[in-house]
C-alpha cells in the first residue's frame, strides 16, 4: 500500500504565534491540569482509536501521543526546559514528515482572575502554504480554549479526527 501524501503547494516557512488566555485557577493548578492531565483535555488526534496524548514533566520527556499498545506513535517533541510551575519549554519536529523545526514555550504567571498562560510557538518548515497563513494559530486557539474549559468546568472536548498517514 502506497502512502497518499498532500501534495499541495509548499514553501519553506517561518511563523511565530504567541497567544494569551486567563485561566481562573492558581497556576499549580493550571499547571498540574495542563502537564499531569494533557490526555484529558487536549484532544489532537494523528490517528483514530490512538490511546492520547502523554507529557512526561521531567527535562528529555516525551510529549507524544500513544497509537497503540505497542509504543506506535508520533513523538511531537521533548521536554528541554522545566520550571514548574512557571516555564515549559518543548522542542522537535512535532511529528511532521518533512523538515521541520518547532519550539514551544508556555509560561504560567499568577494575576488577579487567576493564572495568565503564554504559549509561544515557533515554527521553520517545509509544509503546505494553507497550513501555515493560520491554520495552525486556529488549533492554537482551540488548545488554550479546551485547556481553560477543562480547568474551570471540567468539560473537555471530543476528540478531533485522526489525520495520521499510514
Amino acid at each position: 500500500m502506497t502512502a497518499q501524501y498532500d501534495k499541495s503547494p509548499r514553501c519553506v516557512s517561518v511563523c511565530v504565534d504567541e497567544q494569551e488566555i486567563v485561566i481562573g485557577a492558581p497556576p499549580e493548578v493550571v499547571w498540574h491540569k495542563g502537564l499531569h492531565e494533557v490526555n484529558t483535555w487536549w484532544k489532537a488526534n494523528l490517528k483514530d482509536g490512538s490511546l492520547g496524548v502523554f507529557l512526561e514533566p521531567w527535562v528529555g520527556g516525551r510529549f507524544w501521543q500513544k497509537f497503540d499498545e505497542d509504543g506506535h506513535g508520533v513523538l511531537y517533541g521533548t521536554v528541554a526546559y522545566l520550571n514548574p510551575p512557571k516555564a515549559l519549554h518543548i522542542v522537535n519536529a512535532f511529528g511532521m514528515a518533512g523538515a521541520a523545526v518547532w519550539t514551544n514555550t508556555w509560561r504560567f504567571s499568577e494575576v488577579d482572575d487567576g493564572t495568565l498562560v503564554e504559549y509561544h510557538n515557533q515554527i521553520m518548515a517545509v509544509m503546505p502554504e494553507r497550513y501555515m497563513s493560520g491554520g495552525y494559530k486556529a488549533m492554537t486557539r482551540q488548545m488554550l480554549e479546551s485547556l481553560k474549559r477543562y480547568v474551570e468546568t471540567g468539560e473537555v472536548d471530543e476528540p478531533a479526527q485522526g489525520r495520521a498517514e499510514d
